[in-house]
């Protein structure tokens, strides 16, 4: 029985590892928990705010709004509403939040109960004018980029202060490659970094040694036959002040696409049978 208490207390272990710090964030992923963790962590608040204001973004500032959850989803809607509602009192504690899926808002957005009434929580951009007035946006009505900015803030905020392991598939999704460095090596170069990010990316601005180590880059090669090989930088003998980034695109180090020769298509002739020319 004392080796099985034993036994499960690591096998415990591992399992709360994966389920509190390991996170995966696919290219289709829609930015999840900002807003409960805006509403519940004001460190995390502060924190979202300035990183989206320095990120010129355009956001000013990220705003909780309160609607009655009646009025925010009108006629039409009145079954789901009752739904919200019940499940939300059913909670005696009344600390139940409820993730809102509707049609109407392609947001993340909950309801929860406040002084006695279901309400809905949604997040406002803020963005100021040329005269300096405040002009509200919601996040549907971001940009695709400002969006991918905000899906990986929680997951910024987890690695800095706590030992996860944030895997993030095309990071460089809609994200300008300057941007994109500057953010990176910021996370690589702090000190009060506690976790660690591990992606994959096709934008080749991030080959920087000054940034990364070269165990630290590894390239994924697609042979003829289908499979993909994966092998580090520094499997090559190279100086730590070569330009990788001039070395990768001009095939040094393999895992570039293998063209046929795009000059010998007929697309011309295929466009001409299709009219009948």
């Amino acid at each position: 029985m004392a080796k099985a208490k034993i036994a499960f207390k690591y096998i415990r272990r591992a399992y709360q590892w994966f389920d509190r710090y390991l996170m995966v964030i696919f290219p289709k992923t829609k930015p999840q928990f900002l807003l409960g963790r805006m509403l519940d962590q004001p460190g995390f608040r502060a924190f979202t705010n300035e990183l989206a204001s320095s990120l010129k973004t355009g956001i000013d500032k990220l705003e909780l709004r309160t609607y009655d959850i009646d009025e925010f989803f009108g006629k039409g809607d009145e079954e789901y509403t009752r739904k919200i509602k019940e499940e939300i009192r059913k909670d005696e504690t009344g600390n139940r939040f409820v993730q809102l899926k509707s049609a109407k808002v392609g947001e993340e957005t909950l309801a929860m109960l406040e002084n006695g009434k279901v309400v809905v929580k949604r997040l406002i951009a803020q963005h100021k004018n040329e005269k300096g007035e405040s002009l509200d946006f919601t996040l549907e009505e971001e940009s695709d980029g400002t969006l991918r900015l905000l899906e990986l803030i929680p997951t910024i905020f987890q690695a800095i202060h706590f030992p996860s392991t944030i895997i993030i598939d095309e990071i460089d999704q809609s994200i300008h490659p300057y941007l994109l460095k500057e953010l990176v090596a910021k996370f690589v170069k702090d000190k009060q970094t506690k976790g660690q990010f591990l992606f994959t990316t096709h934008e080749s601005n991030l080959l920087d040694q000054s940034i990364f180590r070269q165990d630290e880059i590894w390239f994924a090669e697609k042979k003829p036959s289908g499979e993909t090989a994966l092998y580090p930088l520094s499997d090559f003998d190279i100086r730590f002040d070569l330009n990788i980034q001039k070395g990768y695109l001009n095939g040094r180090f393999g895992a570039i696409p293998f063209l046929g020769n795009l000059e010998d298509l007929n697309w011309d002739v295929y466009a001409e049978e299709e009219q009948g020319v």
